[in-house]
């Protein structure tokens, strides 16, 4: 945020992007694919891949999430779902590349919903589901 603000109010200045590290995994079930200033957690293989949040753009998925699976042993064509956190574009750019490519449902509050369908971001993703105080998501291995 603090970059965001000082590139608006400086003239010519430009936020840093620090490199994206490697694809990580950190346990069996998770993994973070990072684009630097912006990750995506993943959810590896049960029945499919939970993805939360979609990193800035269609080609940060097209560069960073689908190879970083790879990198890690998962197919992204087993992307099941992608939760959105919020409806801003750092969370949201690759997510409708995702749907399309591998029919992903992709999930946010109504609240994010409402401000994509206010600000017509480019690369928003269509809305597909809510998410509902108390709702679940569950899987096999994980609720």
């Amino acid at each position: 945020m603090l970059c965001a603000l000082v590139t608006a109010l400086t003239p010519g200045a430009t936020a840093p992007h620090p490199p994206a590290p490697a694809p990580l995994k950190l346990f069996d079930d998770l993994a973070v694919l990072s684009a630097g200033r912006v990750s995506a957690t993943a959810v590896p293989p049960g029945d499919g891949i939970a993805l939360i949040d979609a990193l800035t753009s269609p080609a940060d998925a097209e560069h960073v999430i689908l190879p970083g699976l790879r990198t890690l042993g998962a197919d992204p064509a087993a992307i099941k779902y992608i939760v959105v956190t919020q409806g801003h574009y750092d969370h949201f750019g690759g997510a409708q590349l995702l749907a399309d490519r591998y029919g992903a449902r992709v999930l946010m509050r109504p609240a994010g919903w409402d401000l994509i369908a206010r600000t017509a971001p480019a690369d928003a993703p269509a809305r597909d589901l809510d998410i509902l105080d108390g709702q679940r998501l569950t899987r096999p291995c994980w609720t």
